[in-house]
């Protein structure tokens, strides 16, 4: 994920993006998913748009998955945690701090979860609604940038996109 001189061919999902996040930052949002081939420039892409988050005061946060068992839950955890306390900074609401009580319980559960067994607590949509919830009450909105999604796992994937789903079903403004 080296930037190159000239990012070409990219304009029209720089513009996108861009709006995308002032959407954000207006208390709205729409998830984006960037697919292609190894060495299209998918994490320059992110990269970029995370600077562009940076640039605009956005609370951001950037995973890169990785191929270990149960480590995509792990970092989605910490990453919410580190945007929790952003947010609570610009404004503490009781929201802010359910927040953080949904976020304990779903790092708990990946203590005692077993593979492939939902656990009280588990549940990533419960997560990433708190953390929408959240932004909402803030009034700034969040945004998660998830890279290398490949080596998540099918039951990780699919409750993200779930989850993902039904934030942007409640409107939350959550990217």
């Amino acid at each position: 994920g080296t930037a190159p001189v000239y990012f070409a061919g990219r304009s029209h999902e720089l513009c996108e993006a861009a709006r995308a996040l002032q959407e954000v930052r207006a208390g709205a949002a729409r998830s984006i998913l960037y697919y292609g081939l190894r060495g299209a420039g998918k994490t320059v892409l992110l990269n970029m748009l995370e600077n562009m988050a940076e640039r605009m005061e956005l609370p951001s946060e950037y995973i890169e998955a990785d191929e270990k068992e149960a480590g995509f839950r792990t970092q989605l955890a910490q990453a919410v945690y580190r945007l929790l306390h952003r947010l609570d900074l610009r404004q503490s609401s009781p929201v802010i701090q359910r927040g953080f009580a949904v976020w304990k319980a779903f790092a708990d559960a990946q203590h005692k979860a077993e593979p492939g067994r939902e656990t009280p607590g588990s549940d990533m949509t419960g997560l990433l609604l708190a953390l929408g919830q959240a932004a909402q009450a803030a009034e700034c909105g969040a945004v998660l940038f998830v890279d290398e999604i490949q080596y998540c796992g099918a039951e990780d994937l699919e409750a993200l996109m779930t989850a993902l789903h039904r934030v942007n079903q409640k409107g939350y403004p959550l990217l």
